[in-house]
């Protein structure tokens, strides 16, 4: 074993080894290093020696040492992506890390809490929170241990979840953490009484790892030993601290280092696939989310034996082999060679970080290729190759490679690997030096971070492996399923480990009886049943005079139409016609085309059907193909010409023909015998002549007859192309059941059918294709359609969800039935009714389950079943197969294939199956969904797309009737998705743009079509399919019209610049409009940093989701554009839109006055934090923007703000706020209002000096009476210092003066050599100083009388002890009442740091809520709020 390899392994299993002299030393969990593994390392002690000497050389040349604290530490790269991820997404919990222990005995509750807040002391990392400066995520330590530890009776924890204990703390452990606010480590203890105490240890995952919860268990033993017999603490001080490392770890990673270890991963990542493509239950959603769910087994000794036995034989550890077996799995499961997946590392390879708790562990990017058909040695082998070569490099933490890599980013899923593995020693019970027993506890996982994880813990002789799944894709059952599966696979796969890996078994068996037996009984008792003629002649001699056919006025009964054909037959037979005599018919639709069909069968010959209203070529080369005997017209002459063959023009009465007269039938025709052959395309441009006998087609016929209820109504209209198999069901199912046929002549079937004037009604079934039903559907006439029949039959194409949306909203009686079959299988092989129930429509309409006497399976590459649920190709097998290709053995031979399913002597020997190149899977009921074609994927950027899926999208949308999707290919360019669209309406460019909008919310990027065209109607074949050959090619250009590249000039104000915030964050001279962010080198810190610029320069607050989504100029700036963009032409002079009228806003607005600065800027982020439908504006004080004079009185400013408002709102009541200085001002304005008879239902005032200068006068203290005489000066007073530059910059956006990011770029120079920044500060600085000593003379020289309404006072730091001065005033102003409420923080602090803000935002929602409904609103128990403002009940603070 190679000295690597061995280092891996003790890697794997959590052992550290280190050299001290000339011996080893080994240190980790117990029971991790067995006596093989001691005898390895006794074997190759001087290799490891001289190893550990080398790095322990290469350290002493890049150490790690401790660094002084002078302001707060960057996040190490894994920390940053955890911090990012909690930025996307709030609240989440999926980063929770849980340590649940069962105690058997009892730990002092008062010495236990004395422990973790020592233990926090000790790590700087357990009392650190992360805040964001300028952008940029820092990390903040506490000076003194924060600590929630809370402990609970079980009573108590009974009363509070009927759930019971556990539940309890599953549920406890999924509370979110606040990283800007901490704490980050919390305690539960439960105490059980005789039964013992549970102990549950949460933190987040940014402050420690799986390695630091041993640390953890172990300093809390040894805590707990000690202060129970009084002394103190005897762990040794640290050395280092987590941010030690983090400081190191970007220092270090720079220059050569870097660009080696990225080299080293791009060469290896080169061409990978960018998605995991795991067979899910469910679409992807558009945003990933963490909703889990696990499965669990365990792998018994003997396999576990076998496992590490075959690891060893290859060299490799049993970690390595297992790894093995998850890509054989998934290459199962996908069906792909190349596969990708990460695994965890330990990557604490240094000695000093060993004792340290932290955020260590990382991922490593594992990619195997399956490619050759190699057995599993073979696997385990390179799998071997991949480990040893990744752990070399991983040093690399994985989110720098993704910064590096640059992958096709999307907020759907993870970047690189979707599934991941671990595999660890199993965690022991820690004993209690008191004799008591602490046990981990393992909760079921409700939380998953990648689609599929597999985590296996090894006990030695055993191994416990869990499954844990995302299930927002997955259902329970079927990773079930999936599990049940790798079980006999890692069987076969150590039984026979030199069988290639594909052709091992993976199904269970009673999974493999039910895929093949099961699910295929579609035995009857009438497989043996005459010829398709002779149930037609049974049925006329049984009713002669009922209606066979009827075409406008003109019908024909069944005993005319057996008459005729038997003339004709007669006549054929003369002519040569016999069993296996071909006779092709080229006719319009009428009577006499189905006298033809039915006497060629009566002659004992088979029909071959050809449309007239084909392209000549086509039809001649069929015929000249097909060799027919002889060819049936029409008497009326026709155009085309067959030189090829002998042409028997036919009259309507067959009376042509009078030397039949006397003469008598031959019935030598049997059902083995060729009933027709209809030619399709072929994959070289030649049509191909597929041959079914009279046994296939009668199968299909008479289970459509029972199936399709044709005895319920009168028959069935004809509208297909007589070339189309599906229109012989319309042909000859009701002529077995003694119904008619209407045939609609060519061209008027669609006006016909959903005409009111159309007579016919009571069908029993219609016939359509999917692309029918959208037309009528389009056209709004579905509702005539499907009155008139009792059942529609829809096949030819994949159905979705969305075209049935009508039937099921408008609750139309007709039965739908979705039919699938190619024509090598007689028309049709299964089916599959709509339920007409309320159940939600799946995306796609399944084909359902086979026909009788049919046998269906779903097989891979290699002619195996798939696991349910797994795509594979349908197989087709039974009596309705196709005797092949006339003509064509070699094709017959490719897609017609022995039965490998077939048991010797069975009935079924000798049989075979047709491979239809089509892509399916089995559900778990046993019904098949259609996938699409094989030969027909779309590859976008290496993502397979299903263009069904885009169609089913489009289609969706109110204003589509019909959509197809293509893949265009263009020399030079990335291949692109082109959407052709018929639209309800006129107006193509709107709806261009109204399809982009409604596909963002719906699709991946990846999966939106580049170009779309607007057609007036999509091109059909004439069997009523979408043609796609005849779409019209789209311009070859990048974009389609309205869309074509743009120089500046043809820039947006938005775009401009947003253009110039790209440019400046990624360094680049141009920024091309269309552009990904990401594929420009931005990464997701760069956008936090993105959103913060734009925040400061548009005044918009972008989610971060946004960026993902529209990370291009373009569709940023429409986003943007958009939200502003409603509101913005309406809105007069004077006020800004902080949050406008949404499409769900349903609350009257709130309007918020300014404070001495002016800038309503300054609630942007209490107007985020209001309800989502609670419109805010906000007034501009004059002089805010340009050099105009602010107004001198605040009577003056009040009553330009209460014109301002009635202009957007005419009448009251009205909803105003003010902060500080705008308290004042929205006390005069609800003055002036009342004065106009107006009701102000809300005035609050949040926070601020006392409202006039008597108060200031009657304070006995100096300082309060100075300020509280003043808002600006409060403000002020309650200022701190700028303590740094960024600090400064805070001040600074506060009182309108714009500061570049670093103070140098004030004295920079544009491109005229002119210092336009510190120009533009100057002057930002004097509007400023201006307008605060404006306002300043305003407050001091104002006095108001009283207002009869109510007020409400959101009081922050109300003095400790005396008379609040404040509350004072505001009572002596508003008669009606005082409301006062609690907030927390300070004047400033309360509206500018947002944790603060966001507390005082719901406090205002609730009396916005209160004062729409009427209600008045209860102050909240002062005693509850703590001084940060938040509920003290599980919060406790340890100094």
């Amino acid at each position: 074993m190679k000295m690597g390899e061995l280092l891996a392994e003790l890697n794997r299993r959590g052992l550290e080894v280190w050299a001290e002299g000339e011996n080893l030393k080994l240190r980790g969990p117990k029971g991790a290093a067995g006596e093989e593994l001691r005898n390895l390392l006794a074997g190759h002690k001087q290799e490891l020696l001289t190893l550990l000497r080398e790095r322990h050389r290469a350290n002493e040349e890049r150490p790690i040492t401790p660094v002084a604290r002078t302001g707060p530490a960057p996040l190490s790269y894994g920390q940053q992506r955890l911090w990012f991820l909690d930025r996307l997404e709030p609240g989440g919990t999926a980063y929770n890390l849980v340590m649940p222990l069962r105690v058997e005995g009892h730990l002092d509750p008062v010495l236990l809490e004395r422990c973790f807040v020592e233990i926090l002391r000790r790590h700087e990392i357990l009392r650190t929170r992360y805040a964001e400066q300028a952008g940029v995520p820092v990390q903040i330590v506490d000076p003194e241990p924060r600590l929630e530890f809370v402990v609970l009776d079980e009573m108590e924890v009974f009363a509070h979840s009927p759930g019971g204990t556990e539940e309890f703390l599953r549920r406890e452990g999924e509370r979110p953490f606040d990283l800007s606010e901490g704490p980050l480590t919390r305690v539960l203890v439960v105490d059980r009484g005789a039964k013992g105490q549970f102990i549950q240890v949460c933190l987040h995952h940014i402050s420690a790892d799986i390695w630091a919860r041993g640390i953890l268990m172990r300093e809390l033993m040894v805590l707990y030993t000690a202060f129970a017999q009084g002394r103190a603490s005897p762990l040794p001080p640290l050395p280092l601290q987590y941010s030690d490392f983090a400081i190191w770890q970007r220092s270090h990673l720079q220059g050569d280092v870097r660009r080696d270890l990225v080299e080293a991963w791009r060469r290896r990542l080169a061409g990978m696939p960018p998605l995991l493509e795991l067979p899910s239950d469910r679409p992807r959603p558009r945003v990933q989310t963490y909703a889990g769910g696990e499965v669990r087994f365990e792998v018994g000794p003997a396999l576990t034996e076998a496992l590490k036995a075959l690891s060893h034989s290859a060299n490799a550890t049993p970690f390595m082999g297992m790894l093995a077996a998850f890509f054989v799995l998934l290459h199962r499961l996908t069906g792909r060679e190349d596969l990708v997946v990460g695994a965890n590392a330990i990557n604490r390879t240094r000695p000093e970080l060993e004792p340290l708790v932290g955020f260590f562990v990382d991922n490593l990017v594992m990619r195997v290729d399956l490619g050759g058909a190699p057995g599993f040695a073979t696997v385990v082998k390179r799998v071997r190759e991949v480990v040893l070569e990744s752990f070399a490099h991983q040093d690399l933490p994985f989110d720098l490679l993704v910064e590096e890599l640059k992958p096709a980013r999307n907020p759907g899923y993870n970047p690189l690997f979707q599934a991941v593995f671990s595999y660890a020693r199993a965690v022991e019970g820690l004993p209690d030096p008191a004799g008591m027993k602490i046990v981990p506890l393992e909760f079921e996982t409700t939380s998953s971070r990648f689609d599929l994880n597999l985590f296996v813990d090894d006990s030695s002789d055993r191994l416990t492996v869990r499954f844990v799944f995302n299930r927002d894709l997955f259902d329970r059952s079927t990773i079930q399923h999936y599990v049940d599966c790798f079980q006999v696979l890692l069987q076969g796969l150590l039984t026979e480990p030199q069988r290639p890996v594909a052709d091992l078994p993976v199904l269970p068996m009673a999974d493999r009886e039910r895929v093949l037996l099961k699910w295929n009984d579609t035995r009857a008792q009438d497989a043996g049943a005459p010829c398709l003629h002779e149930l037609i002649e049974a049925r006329a001699a049984r009713t002669p005079d009922a209606c066979a056919l009827v075409m406008g006025d003109w019908e024909l009964t069944y005993g005319e139409l057996d008459q005729r054909s038997d003339r004709l037959a007669v006549t054929l037979q003369a002519r040569g016609v016999g069993p296996e005599t071909l006779v092709g018919i080229c006719m319009e639709r009428s009577p006499l085309l189905v006298v033809s069909l039915l006497a060629v069968l009566k002659a004992g010959g088979a029909f071959l059907a050809l449309d007239p209203d084909e392209p000549p070529a086509r039809l001649r080369r069929i015929v000249s193909d097909a060799r027919p005997r002889l060819l049936l017209t029409s008497s009326a002459p026709m155009e085309l010409e067959f030189p090829e063959a002998k042409v028997l023009p036919v009259d309507e009465a067959c009376e042509r023909f009078p030397d039949v007269i006397g003469k008598r039938l031959r019935r030598d025709v049997r059902p083995e015998h060729l009933a027709y052959v209809l030619y399709t395309s072929g994959s070289t441009g030649q049509p191909k002549g597929t041959e079914i006998t009279h046994r296939s087609i009668v199968n299909y016929l008479k289970w459509s007859v029972e199936t399709y209820r044709l005895h319920e109504g009168t028959g069935s209209p004809v509208l297909g192309s007589i070339s189309f198999d599906g229109t012989l069901t319309s042909l000859f199912a009701p002529l077995l059941a003694g119904r008619a046929l209407f045939l609609l002549p060519r061209g008027q079937e669609l006006d016909l059918l959903s005409s009111r004037d159309y007579p016919e009604r009571g069908f029993s079934f219609i016939k359509l294709t999917p692309s029918h039903l959208r037309a009528f559907d389009g056209l709004g006439r579905l509702r005539e359609v499907l009155e008139r029949t009792h059942a529609v039959v829809l096949g030819g194409e994949g159905l979705n969800g969305g075209d049935l949306e009508t039937w099921r909203e408008q609750r139309l009686t007709a039965r739908i039935i979705n039919e699938y079959g190619p024509t090598e299988a007689a028309v049709a092989c299964c089916f599959h009714e709509v339920s007409p129930d309320g159940a939600p429509l799946p995306e796609r309409i399944p084909i359902g389950k086979p026909i009788t006497h049919t046998a269906l399976y779903v097989l891979d590459r290699r002619g195996h079943p798939v696991p349910i649920g797994v795509p594979g190709e349908l197989h087709i097998g039974g009596v309705g197969l196709a005797r092949g290709y006339l003509r064509r053995p070699d094709l017959t031979a490719e897609r017609f294939v022995p039965n490998p399913f077939a048991r010797p002597g069975s009935s079924q020997e000798g049989t075979r199956l047709y491979r239809t190149g089509d892509l399916a899977r089995y559900l778990s009921d046993g019904t098949l969904e259609f996938l699409g074609r094989l030969d027909d994927q779309l590859k976008i950027r290496g993502h397979r797309v299903e263009s069904g899926e885009v169609e089913a999208a489009l289609a969706r949308h109110p204003r589509v009737v019909h959509a197809a999707v293509v893949l265009q290919r263009v020399p030079g360019l990335e291949p692109r998705l082109v959407a052709y669209v018929q639209p309800s309406e006129p107006g193509g460019e709107s709806l261009e743009v109204a399809l982009r909008e409604s596909l963002q919310s719906q699709l991946p990027e990846f999966m939106r079509p580049s170009a779309y065209v607007i057609l007036d109607a999509l091109p059909l074949t004439s069997s009523g399919k979408v043609d796609r050959k005849a779409l019209p090619s789209p311009p070859s250009g990048r974009r389609e019209r309205g869309l074509a590249p743009r120089n500046a000039a043809g820039l947006t104000d938005t775009e401009r610049k947003l253009q110039g915030l790209f440019s400046e964050l990624l360094g680049l001279g141009d920024v091309p409009p269309d552009q990904s962010f990401f594929d420009l080198g931005g990464h997701s810190l760069l956008a936090i940093t993105l959103i913060a610029r734009i925040r400061g320069l548009l005044s918009v607050e972008v989610p971060l989701n946004e960026v993902f989504e529209r990370p291009s100029v373009e569709g940023l700036a429409q986003w943007i554009d958009s939200q502003a963009g409603a509101l913005a032409p309406r809105l007069p002079d004077g006020v800004v839109a902080l949050k406008p009228r949404g499409a769900r806003g349903h609350h009257p607005p709130l309007f918020m006055a300014p404070p001495s600065a002016g800038n309503p800027a300054v609630y942007v982020t209490l107007s985020r934090h209001l309800s989502a439908g609670q419109p805010v504006f906000g007034f501009e004080m004059p002089g805010l923007m340009d050099n105009s004079t602010p107004y001198g009185t605040v009577e003056e400013t009040a009553t330009h703000y209460v014109d301002v408002m009635r202009k957007l709102q005419p009448r009251g009541p009205y909803h105003l706020a003010g902060w500080s200085y705008g308290g004042i001002i929205v006390c005069e304005m609800a003055r002036q209002l009342e004065a106009q008879g107006e009701h102000v239902a809300l005035l609050g005032l949040i926070d601020g000096a006392s409202l006039d200068r008597k108060a200031a006068q009657d304070s006995q203290d100096l300082r309060e009476a100075v300020s509280t005489g003043s808002q600006l000066v409060k403000v002020l007073a309650e200022t701190p210092l700028p303590k740094d530059y960024a600090s400064l910059r805070l001040v600074g956006e506060w009182m309108g003066i714009s500061l570049p990011e670093v103070p140098r770029d004030l004295w920079r120079k544009d491109s005229l050599g002119r210092r336009t920044y510190l120009r533009r500060f100057l002057k930002d600085v004097a509007r400023s100083v201006r307008n605060m000593m404006a306002t300043l003379r305003a407050e001091r020289s104002y006095t108001f009388s009283a207002y009869g309404g109510r007020a409400t006072l959101f009081r922050a730091a109300p003095p400790s002890e005396g008379r609040d001065s404040l509350v004072d005033s505001v009572r002596r102003f508003a008669l009606g009442g005082v409301q006062v409420i609690a907030v927390p923080g300070n004047h400033m602090t309360l509206v500018l740091d947002e944790k603060h803000v966001a507390v005082l935002a719901v406090q205002l929602q609730r009396c916005l809520d209160a004062a729409v409904s009427g209600l008045a609103l209860e102050e909240p128990p002062r005693a509850l709020l703590s001084a940060s403002g938040e509920n003290t009940q599980f919060s406790k603070e340890v100094a």
